[in-house]
């Protein structure tokens, strides 16, 4: 299974970690709980930062799905141009994941999750202007591309670091449900709005509305009156060593050996299936764009349920039992969806959407939280970063297969291909010790002052 993908195969970010030493907060009273329910979003500061969260990760999922429909409608394009797409919105991670996460620790997060969200809504508006004036090329779409992914890059990783400080210890918690729910939400409504506004009003259109939404995101963020103090932190070794540490924790480690291994299959596997699939609908199914997005945003669905109860099945089958079984239970209704025909054949991809990131939701949930635990709080960061630039890695690798098979195969052979590759992950995690275990192992030894 993987984490922090794209909706094709995950809900995103669902496992990333606040700050070291913040992730383990102090269960808060049966009055707080309550207070909570009343409304940690109706604290200003907060309720801002998540609502301009929530448009951003809507836009980020409208663009996901207009520039595959602008690249097929408008430019005429195949399964090569669309992998080379999606390949050039994740790349940026391969390219400026490390650095980005040195930055975001040596400056505020705030100003450079403004200036992310302002970078990404000037490069739509000037991509639309180019489409509505007929100068637009396959070329600009991939560049318009490489830059709100990097952008992207910036705005997760500063996201992650930022939003605690709006908050107490006892509201983290609650504060990165809210989040995840939000991310959920985005994941069904991006996709629905992309199709609409791209069948209503051109896919042109649709960029404009993402755009818009990234300006209301800057304006959130303006309204925030609490900030992030810069943290200062003695520099004893230099970037490299640090690099270098994490790298050697995560592959010297037999479970986040696996778990690292295990998501970047996935990732290889699910993008290079994501690049075909607005193609397989469009052109082999026959479906208009608004239908597309309604079937996309069904990961988002599948996404919803698994948030609401990864919880509950942890505390059933236990930890590690319950990543093998959300890959292995849930990964081959993937299997249906190449299935797929017009009418009623459209439930066989509804299933073949919903299930499997279900299970890849409740997989992220429990990989997540693992993570957080069983890290040293010092060494979190640097883990997290090795961890991200092997499974987003494999994105922009998959995607360009994707491509390469759709052209070869066609988009239906090549689905099947993808799909079949889907189910390497659960071959590995039935292989690994997580199969042979009930729980996965905790840090027993704790900082006394932050409860790590």
């Amino acid at each position: 299974m993987t984490e922090d993908r794209s909706p094709a195969a995950v809900v995103a970010h669902g496992g990333d970690p606040v700050p070291a030493g913040q992730t383990d907060a102090a269960p808060a009273g049966r009055a707080k709980r309550r207070r909570f329910t009343a409304g940690l979003l109706g604290q200003r500061d907060y309720g801002l930062f998540w609502l301009g969260e929530t448009i951003n990760r809507i836009g980020t999922a409208v663009v996901g799905v207009v520039l595959p429909l602008f690249a097929l409608s408008s430019l005429h394009a195949g399964p090569v141009t669309v992998g080379v797409l999606m390949a050039a919105t994740w790349a940026p991670w391969l390219l400026i994941g490390l650095p980005a996460g040195v930055l975001v620790d040596r400056v505020p997060p705030k100003p450079l999750l403004m200036t992310a969200a302002a970078v990404s809504a000037a490069v739509l508006v000037g991509l639309t202007t180019a489409a509505w004036t007929g100068v637009v090329t396959v070329p600009l779409l991939i560049f318009a591309a490489l830059l709100v992914g990097a952008a992207g890059v910036f705005s997760s990783t500063a996201s992650v670091v930022y939003w605690p400080a709006l908050v107490t210890r006892d509201e983290l918690i609650e504060g990165n449900a809210k989040l995840q729910a939000s991310e959920s939400a985005a994941l069904i409504l991006g996709p629905s709005l992309g199709g609409a506004v791209a069948q209503t009003a051109g896919p042109a259109t649709g960029l404009f509305v993402a755009a818009v939404g990234f300006g209301c995101s800057v304006a959130c963020l303006l309204g925030i009156r609490r900030g992030r103090a810069p943290v200062e932190r003695v520099r004893r070794r230099g970037f490299l060593h640090d690099v270098r540490e994490g790298v050697r924790i995560v592959a010297h480690d037999a479970f986040l050996r696996v778990m690292t291994v295990n998501a970047a299959l996935a990732n290889f596997a699910g993008s290079a299936a994501e690049v075909l699939v607005v193609v397989f609908l469009v052109r082999t199914v026959g479906l208009n764009p608004g239908t597309t997005g309604t079937l996309l945003a069904l990961w988002g669905v599948g996404a919803l349920i698994g948030a609401l109860i990864a919880r509950r099945v942890a505390s059933f089958l236990g930890t590690a039992r319950t990543l093998v079984a959300s890959a292995v239970v849930t990964a081959p209704f993937a299997l249906l969806q190449p299935l797929t025909t017009p009418g009623p054949g459209l439930a066989l991809f509804a299933v073949g959407a919903i299930v499997p990131v279900l299970g890849v939701t409740v997989y992220n949930t429990v990989a997540g939280a693992f993570r957080q635990d069983y890290c040293l709080p010092e060494t979190l960061g640097r883990v997290t970063a090795t961890m991200r630039l092997v499974l987003f890695g494999a994105v922009p690798l998959g995607a360009l297969l994707g491509g390469v098979l759709g052209q070869q195969l066609g988009t239906r052979g090549a689905l099947w291909v993808c799909v079949a590759m889907g189910l390497l992950p659960s071959v590995l995690l039935l292989l690994s010790p997580i199969a042979r275990m009930r729980d996965l192992p905790v840090r027993e030894a704790r900082d006394p002052d932050t409860g790590r």
